[in-house]
């Protein structure tokens, strides 16, 4: 097997499909650059979904371990990141986390409340920021991307360039401007990104290297 720079075992690194395809490119327009793009490795991506008649005591139990539910289409959380994503589902996300250990502790939490489902090896996650990244969605997205209506915490499923993705701001500030995460399933990842690069173009843009 080739090296890739990635050591197992110990915390996956999954670089998923767009490893060799995602490499470090700078393109300026006119000097500038407005749109940063990263394929980091994937997280652990665990689906969760209330069974018959235990949304409230599966409610209960995500609120007794994260804090609180989140409202729908909001996210919570730090080290694992829950974002209620539509009624009576969740979809958690966490780094560093060995093969199926998130499922694990959901599974645990959640008993017979809930099913739990592990997708983390059929998704990539592509990080999108920059000053221009809002320009750059608003070609492939109908969500409204306005702060007050899409803030930091904001979390929903939808299509980007005809593709299902589920986008997740996870920060903004005055100096990176806002910070995107864009899941998307494994098979339409390297379409998904030959559209993003499409767009990126007229802004100009760089691809950085994966952490990890």
């Amino acid at each position: 097997m080739p090296d890739n720079g990635v050591s197992e075992p110990g915390a996956v690194r999954r670089l998923g499909p767009l490893a060799g395809i995602a490499l470090p490119t700078r393109v300026e327009v006119e000097g500038e650059v407005g749109i940063l793009l990263n394929v980091a490795p994937a997280p652990s991506i665990v689906m969760v979904e209330a069974r018959r008649g235990a949304a409230a005591e599966m409610a209960q139990r995500i609120a007794g371990r994260f804090g609180h539910l989140p409202d729908p289409g909001r996210w919570v959380g730090e080290a694992v990141l829950v974002l209620h994503s539509a009624p009576d589902s969740l979809v958690c996300f966490a780094e560093d986390r060995p093969d199926d250990d998130l499922a694990k502790e959901l599974r645990a939490l959640l008993g017979e409340t809930a099913s739990v489902v592990d997708n983390s090896h059929g998704r990539a996650v592509i990080r999108l920021t920059g000053p221009k990244a809002c320009d750059l969605l608003a070609f492939g997205t109908a969500i409204d991307l306005a702060p007050e209506v899409f803030p930091v915490g904001a979390g929903a499923a939808t299509l980007l360039g005809h593709i299902a993705v589920t986008l997740i701001l996870r920060d903004e500030s005055p100096e990176t401007g806002p910070v995107f995460e864009i899941v998307v399933a494994r098979a339409f990842a390297e379409s998904l990104w030959d559209w993003l690069i499409g767009r990126a173009r007229r802004f100009g843009y760089e691809v950085t290297e994966s952490a990890g």
